[in-house]
């Protein structure tokens, strides 16, 4: 049951939600947050560069942003931690909710299976407020973080800073 109501969850938060910057009043909270969660896998190469999906996520932003005549984001190592470290929380505590952050964009993502980053950025793109912080014009750096969980989750998480 606990399964179901997060997948339906899930997936009307993915699909419906806007997001705006961090934190959001739109933040939606799993069932309980005491939910504990399978210990994520890190998406992590052996030598703790950024992963394929990662780099494929930050590549869909900026061709998207080229498209519509935007300058494209620089990768920021310190976002790439900070949006890895809150795709595990998010994972850990089965909460999908926005960080604390109070200067810059995020986008967050979850569904039930894993998700080639074609269909996390996809899902971003369709969404109204996911996709204005994508294009926004203010934003120069960009941070990506996937986690896969043992059950076989994604979470994902990009931040946006000027």
């Amino acid at each position: 049951m606990k399964k179901a109501m997060r997948a339906a969850i899930g997936l009307a938060v993915s699909t419906a939600m806007t997001f705006g910057m961090a934190p959001s009043a739109h933040a939606f909270t799993a069932l309980s947050s005491n939910i504990f969660a399978p210990p994520a896998r890190n998406t992590e190469n052996a030598n703790g560069d950024v992963s394929q999906v990662e780099l494929e996520v930050f590549a869909l932003v900026n061709q998207h942003r080229i498209a519509h005549g935007v300058a494209p984001l620089a990768m920021n190592e310190s976002l790439n931690s900070g949006s890895k470290g809150w795709s595990y929380t998010m994972s850990r505590t089965g909460n999908f909710v926005h960080s604390s952050g109070e200067n810059y964009g995020e986008n967050i993502y979850w569904a039930s299976n894993i998700r080639p980053a074609s269909l996390i950025f996809e899902s971003w793109k369709n969404s109204p407020g996911h996709n204005r912080n994508m294009l926004d014009t203010r934003y120069s750096q960009i941070g990506v973080g996937v986690v896969y969980d043992s059950s076989g989750q994604t979470w994902a998480t990009t931040q946006f800073y000027f």
